[in-house]
């Protein structure tokens, strides 16, 4: 997998200089010139680690 340099589009999107949708086009661009296949930097929802559901209380053993 090629390496995309972010860095300067996260800056000017931070700095307020440019908003969310010019930010996705510059990464979606700067993807494409890398040769990056756009598909292949989506986050797998299976793989998200991120979200947590609470256990439901029949999952729980019951206490003594």
């Amino acid at each position: 997998m090629h390496n995309v340099d972010l860095g300067p589009i996260l800056d000017d999107l931070a700095a307020g200089r440019i908003d969310a949708r010019e930010a996705a086009n510059r990464i979606e661009a700067a993807k494409a010139a890398a040769g990056v296949d756009a598909a292949s930097t989506q986050a797998d929802e299976s793989a998200d680690t991120t979200r947590r559901e609470a256990p439901r209380p029949e999952a729980c053993p019951a206490s003594p």
